[in-house]
């Protein structure tokens, strides 16, 4: 059986969170048509605020949580319905570009 230390496991997962926090980063830079300029510092503190809500919505993939992220966003004051319909685009088959336009439809249908 291998054994491995607490601080060694702690280790990898830092390293593992960091990298996808800078690919959120690169990738949210780099999504055309966004109807708002992202900072580093802003792309960096939604990633770190959005991802306690992201585990608790099981949401289990990269570009799930990359998408959810982006959701919130766009939608700092979600309300119920934005949330709902968020969470079907971010685990819908849509490609990446489908589900950015339907997260933007939200943002701007439902206003409130």
């Amino acid at each position: 059986m291998l054994n491995v230390s607490h601080a060694f496991a702690n280790a990898l997962s830092e390293s593992s969170e960091r990298k996808r926090k800078a690919a959120f980063m690169q990738w949210v830079a780099a999504v055309p048509g966004l109807p708002l300029v992202i900072s580093s510092d802003e792309a960096a503190r939604a990633y770190d605020q959005s991802l306690p809500e992201a585990r608790r919505a099981e949401i289990d993939t990269d570009q799930r949580l990359f998408d959810y992220i982006l959701a919130r966003i766009l939608m700092p004051d979600i309300n119920a319905l934005q949330y709902v319909l968020a969470l079907d685009v971010v685990f819908s088959d849509a490609t990446d570009s489908e589900r950015i336009a339907h997260l933007l439809a939200i943002t701007e249908q439902h206003r409130g």
